[in-house]
Formats: C-alpha cells, sequence, structure tokens
C-alpha cells in the first residue's frame, strides 16, 4: 500500500515534515508492525525548473523541425530556448529548465547553440521531470503545457501567470514523498 505523507498528516497528529522525521516515521511504522518497504520523494531530484511563459515561437531558419521560443520564466530578461517540441506554442506556460537545471535521471542541463542559434535551457515533458502525464489526465506529445492539463484547464491568463517563476514540482502538487508498507495477510 502506498501512503502519501501529506496524506497521513492530514488525518493524524504526526509530525512528518524533514526527512529525518519522515525517516524516523518509517521506523516507528515498522517496529509496530506496519513494515515500511520504501519511503520515496517524488520530485526531489529536480532541481531549477521552473514555470515560464512561452511568449513567441519563430521557425528555426536552418531547420525544418527547429522553433525559437522567447519564455518569461520571471526573471529581469526573456530567456531564450531552441526546441524541437512538436505542440510548442505562443501564449503557453510551461515547465522550463534553465542551464544548470538537474532533470529526471540526473541529467543537467546547460546552455549551448542548436544550428548556429542561442538555447539557454529547455522546456520540459512530464517524463523528463520525472513525472507521468496519465496522473494529470493529459498526453505526452512533446512538452508539457499547464493549459492542456486538467488541474490547469479553465484558469485565466493572469490565474496562471501567479506561478512564472515558481517551482514546477511545487505548482503540481508532486513534492509530495509517499511511503510503501508491505500488507501482510495477517
Amino acid at each position: 500500500m502506498i501512503a502519501p505523507i501529506k496524506w497521513l498528516l492530514k488525518y493524524t497528529d504526526v509530525k512528518a515534515e524533514s526527512p529525518e522525521e519522515i525517516h524516523n516515521l518509517g521506523s516507528e511504522m515498522t517496529l509496530s508492525g506496519s513494515k515500511v518497504e520504501a519511503i520515496e520523494s517524488k520530485g526531489a531530484d529536480i532541481q531549477n525548473v521552473l514555470v515560464g511563459y512561452c511568449f513567441e515561437v519563430k521557425d528555426h531558419e536552418n531547420s525544418d523541425h527547429l522553433h525559437v521560443c522567447q519564455l518569461d520564466v520571471g526573471k529581469e530578461e526573456p530567456v531564450q530556448i531552441v526546441t524541437g517540441a512538436p505542440n510548442i506554442r505562443a501564449n503557453a506556460h510551461i515547465p522550463v529548465a534553465l542551464s544548470g537545471a538537474i532533470i529526471a535521471e540526473g541529467r543537467k542541463i546547460t546552455s549551448g547553440k542548436l544550428r548556429g542559434v542561442a538555447s539557454n535551457g529547455m522546456m520540459c515533458s512530464f517524463e523528463e521531470i520525472g513525472l507521468d502525464c496519465n496522473d494529470y489526465n493529459s498526453n505526452n506529445d512533446g512538452v508539457m503545457i499547464l493549459e492542456d492539463v486538467d488541474m490547469f484547464k479553465g484558469m485565466s491568463k493572469e490565474e496562471l501567470d501567479k506561478f512564472i517563476g515558481k517551482n514546477i514540482i511545487n505548482v503540481l502538487g508532486a513534492d509530495d514523498t509517499v511511503i510503501e508498507f508491505e500488507i501482510t495477510s495477517n
């Protein structure tokens, strides 16, 4: 059985917020007869991936499938990113891994050039930030576009703009730790 820590905290008086407190909870649960198989912190390895707003998309002059995008990520200057995502569009809120970010499987993102054009990060899909699109009733046809994710559908641009520059894992509510219990026959 898998139980999210947020869920346990909602229904109990247990205090388990820091990694040490969560580990202690797992140990105490095992000692009480409810064997803990694993403790997993979803999104803990993802670093420096923010919500950005793609306000401009142009075709790359040296490619038939790449696009040059300008994004607001809550910094003073816009960020330029080159992408081959087939679903990219202007006026969309997207997870952006800035240069130096760590995404799924420990991959580090760096700035560079794609066919001679500077790219200062990467726009991410669900998979690239370690999430399953099915958990969010969405598809995985390229980059994640918040406007296409069920939990954000119907939100106005102004409501979505409040997320610009915020950690995407926190915005999606994927920052929870889960405890997996072994369920015995007795």
